[in-house]
């Protein structure tokens, strides 16, 4: 069976023309995901540009800049995060942001420029984009943010045993579930932290205090 990217691909042939924006948005997410980054790229030019919708221009240039971090580019992820920002403004568009990746939102939750030039986007009540921490005045660099997404009771309980230096066969036999399900589980974890690391999500675990009953 195809999976959700091959499966986006294929629909997007059946639509037409008129639609030109909205299927380029889509066959980059697609080709994003399929590690495509060049094939995204090209698809990404024509959702990021004028003549698209607002909506689909501004879900562009996120997906761009999910691209650019997926390529280690932190500044030019900033770059596209801004022109998002700068689009979304006029009409205070924050579910784009909302509903972004994780590695997205603390993106901008860390970076407070741009927090300050845009507190419209931490207006919210769901929760989902906790507003940037107060800069210190001392001239230390701000606080990390703590993670955005919330981990489930097992992504939890699997990252207890991480923190207790267990293999991913002995987190299996301990939690009793199989070794492809906790390879799941941590690669939610790792994906709800921003991080690509088992050692970096325990260091922010015990940082944000997510590892005390």
């Amino acid at each position: 069976m195809a999976g959700e990217p091959e499966a986006a691909l294929a629909e997007v042939e059946a639509l037409g023309p008129g639609a030109a924006a909205e299927v380029a948005l889509v066959v980059g997410q697609a080709k994003l995901e399929l590690g495509d980054e060049a094939g995204a790229g090209e698809a990404l030019t024509e959702a990021c540009g004028g003549e698209a919708p607002v909506g689909v221009q501004i879900s562009g240039w996120l997906v761009e800049c999910g691209r650019k971090l997926h390529g280690g580019s932190v500044p030019r992820a900033r770059e596209a995060l801004t022109t998002a920002l700068q689009i979304a403004a006029d009409m205070k568009l924050r579910r784009p942001f909302h509903e972004a990746p994780a590695s997205l939102r603390q993106l901008l939750v860390q970076d407070q420029e741009l927090a300050t030039k845009h507190p419209w986007v931490f207006d919210v009540t769901a929760g989902t984009m906790p507003r940037p921490l107060p800069q210190k005045s001392s001239g230390e660099p701000a606080p990390r943010a703590a993670p955005v997404e919330t981990l489930t009771a097992k992504e939890h309980e699997v990252l207890g045993h991480l923190a207790e230096l267990l293999t991913t066969e002995e987190i299996a036999a301990e939690m009793y579930i199989s070794v492809n399900t906790v390879r799941t589980h941590v690669r939610n974890i790792l994906r709800k932290f921003g991080v690509s690391r088992r050692n970096a999500a325990v260091r922010l675990a015990r940082e944000f205090d997510l590892l005390t009953e």
